[in-house]
């Protein structure tokens, strides 16, 4: 039988000391620059809920919201044991692994990496009993979106001081992913460390790797 999340209680704990990661590394996402829903690498979207999307804080139903936004992205993330998680490897699996295919032209995809102006604060998601102690399990990150939609809002209404949340990826467990809400836009710099096409020479022998590794088709 698996497991479901029930729906958020009325009431979220007090935060404690080891629920918030204070994130000051790079982060990542691969991002459409063309096409119909063509945007830049800073962008964060307005509209929302989207279904397929897990972490939406949105309020149903979708629509654009001119006062709350997301970002998914993905960042380093070190084990146990000293071993590095590629979060380029994270972006490429959350983006393609679905279609089998990565893609490195159809509607321009780019792969961006920046360093946030000040600490992020992350709720962990994993990593941390936050979760039980609120009341949910490990299908919030890997269960019905809709459940985790109406987490993250609750979230987001509980803690004001939140920039987004940090879990285990479902498509790469070693890796973290993020989603970042509106309050983040702040922390943005005024340009990105690098900010590449797909299909710019540079990142071939990575995406080489990612789509061996994970046997996906490079296109």
């Amino acid at each position: 039988m698996s497991t479901r999340c029930p729906r958020p209680p009325a009431e979220l704990p007090a935060l404690e000391g080891g629920d918030v990661a204070a994130w000051e590394d790079f982060v990542v996402r691969i991002y459409s620059s063309q096409g119909p829903y063509a945007v830049t690498w800073s962008t964060f979207r307005a509209y929302g809920p989207v279904a397929s999307m897990r972490f939406d804080h949105h309020p149903p139903p979708a629509r654009l919201h001119p006062t709350r936004a997301v970002s998914y992205t993905a960042g380093a993330w070190t084990g146990p044991e000293g071993e590095v998680t590629d979060p380029l490897e994270v972006a490429v699996l959350e983006r393609f692994q679905s279609g089998g295919v990565i893609d490195r032209r159809t509607d321009g995809p780019r792969y961006v990496l920046w360093k946030p102006t000040r600490a992020l604060r992350l709720l962990r998601l994993s990593d941390a009993d936050w979760v039980s102690r609120a009341g949910g399990n490990a299908a919030l990150i890997s269960g019905a979106r809709g459940t985790a939609r109406a987490w993250s809002r609750a979230i987001h209404c509980a803690y004001p001081d939140l920039d987004g949340l940090v879990w285990s990826s479902s498509v790469l467990p070693p890796g973290r992913s993020i989603v970042l809400y509106e309050r983040a836009l702040d922390a943005l710099p005024g340009a990105p460390s690098s900010d590449r096409a797909l299909s710019e020479p540079f990142l071939q022998p990575a995406l080489a790797r990612a789509a061996g590794r994970f046997g996906l088709t490079l296109l």
